[in-house]
């Protein structure tokens, strides 16, 4: 009879040993997949995108013709889904690049409304115009549209 409780101990301390190990190594696999700020972060499949993809990937807005050396008026929006603001999840700023040089940059709280700009820009020439924006939880996104002025 002492043997069966050896035992029976020698099963339930392996079952929560080997529970403990799985536990971490979900938490491990979590967190790979819930590591948003090692890269930036970009749309994989404009035309399919995943649902945090929805929510995160800024949205450029541009006319449909842009006259060299005109103003005329960019929109941003966080997501085709518009982003929420909350204190526990928030976009934190947007960045507006026409190449390399920064035009813009608008910060908000988790008390803005909405995580959306419009600014006037010009170009003297083919460029691009890249979006970035970060997410307090889900790290930096980007999009990217190349302008053509006519």
């Amino acid at each position: 009879m002492g043997v069966f409780r050896r035992r029976e101990f020698l099963k339930g301390v392996g079952t929560v040993f080997l529970g403990q190990a799985l536990i971490a190594k979900s938490v491990q696999a979590q967190e790979k997949e819930q590591d948003w700020f090692k890269t930036i972060n970009r749309a994989a499949d404009p035309d399919n995108l995943t649902a945090t993809e929805k929510k995160h990937a800024p949205v450029i807005g541009i006319p449909g013709y842009v006259k060299t050396n005109q103003v005329f008026f960019l929109t941003v929006e966080v997501g085709r889904t518009l982003h929420v603001m909350t204190p526990n999840h928030w976009i934190m700023w947007i960045e507006v690049y026409l190449g390399n040089s920064l035009v813009s940059r608008t910060e908000f709280s988790p008390l803005s409304p909405q995580p959306s700009v419009t600014i006037p820009l010009s170009v003297g020439g083919p460029t691009t115009l890249k979006v970035m924006e970060q997410c307090n939880l889900h790290g930096i996104w980007e999009s990217k549209v190349n302008i053509t002025p006519m």
